[in-house]
């Protein structure tokens, strides 16, 4: 799974039969964290949430596409990430953030 950061929002393209595309049109929600590389929490932790939802404009998918890392398949759907929330906690390892926790509605 590779997010796509652009200047308009976070977006993510997937296989259209995957699991997941089909629980995001069902529920909506979402939540990612990150991996760490060790037992020691290297680099801290980073977790987001909120709201996936499917993005049909092909004007969005093509700047979404050029943004990207990789050339996503022509067959790919697309989904904007709208968050709710986002948490960090580091172990000492790296600077974090002075706030910890972010929210909409803060």
């Amino acid at each position: 799974m590779t997010p796509i950061f652009t200047a308009v929002g976070l977006f993510l393209f997937m296989e259209p039969t995957s699991p997941k595309s089909r629980d995001l049109r069902e529920r909506g929600w979402f939540a990612l964290h990150n991996g760490v590389p060790d037992n020691a929490g290297s680099g801290g932790e980073f977790f987001i949430a909120g709201r996936g939802l499917a993005v049909d404009d092909l004007d969005v998918w093509s700047h979404v596409a050029d943004s990207s890392s990789y050339p996503p398949a022509d067959r790919y759907i697309l989904f904007e990430f709208q968050l709710s929330e986002a948490r960090s906690h580091g172990y000492g390892d790296v600077q974090m953030p002075s706030t910890r926790k972010w929210s909409v509605d803060q």
